[in-house]
């Protein structure tokens, strides 16, 4: 079946898959018609985001909101990261520097920002998030209680705001 925009001798075919649109140079801005059933598209895999990507990103996100840069570190001395708790620190990364953000869009907290230096994340136990006196806001995940043991928006606006009061 010859689609609509040429013939399968001018080589004008397309085909999708799963909502994939093809376009050719030939007709730019337009979308080629099928004109037979032909082989799948490959589509390339993505691998997911190391928990080191996921860290720098977190620190990018969290830099940006506080116009300044804010590092985010992964364990410490003592308590480094293992296979099994980097993917939950990562997480907890993610979800510290959304809170971050959060925060630098309230002009009620935007001020608070200013406190956090620097963010560190480790396991332990009982999960919580603290703001030491030199600006580093600690966040311990309890490694078993894995997306339960993250931080919220609640407990980091609130612990960044008590180290004002």
């Amino acid at each position: 079946m010859a689609g609509p925009r040429g013939t399968p001798d001018e080589g004008l075919f397309g085909s999708h898959a799963e909502n994939i649109t093809i376009f050719t140079e030939q007709w730019p801005g337009r979308a080629a018609a099928p004109a037979s059933i032909g082989q799948p598209l490959k589509l390339a895999i993505m691998k997911a985001p190391t928990p080191l990507e996921r860290l720098t990103q977190a620190s990018v996100l969290a830099s940006r909101a506080a116009c300044r840069l804010i590092v985010f570190e992964a364990g410490r001395v003592g308590a480094e990261v293992t296979p099994a708790s980097a993917p939950v620190l990562a997480d907890a990364a993610t979800a510290t520097s959304e809170a971050i953000l959060r925060m630098s869009q309230r002009s009620d907290l935007r001020g608070q920002l200013d406190r956090i230096l620097k963010v560190q994340l480790i396991v332990g136990s009982p999960a919580a998030v603290d703001l030491t006196t030199d600006g580093v806001l600690l966040v311990t995940v309890e490694l078993p209680r894995g997306q339960r043991g993250l931080p919220s928006f609640e407990q980091v606006s609130h612990q960044v705001g008590q180290a004002f009061h």
